[in-house]
């Protein structure tokens, strides 16, 4: 059975500063307009 993501997810924004990312590490991605920032915790 197909489903859409938004039947199993909930979406999600927010604003990020850059600089609020320097000491995070994860595994969750963020992308800018340039592609792949950092990878990060939440």
């Amino acid at each position: 059975m197909k489903k859409k993501l938004k039947e199993i997810c909930t979406g999600f924004t927010k604003n990020i500063a850059q600089k609020e990312l320097d000491d995070i590490n994860g595994d969750y991605e963020i992308f800018g307009a340039s592609g792949l920032i950092k990878k990060i915790d939440y």
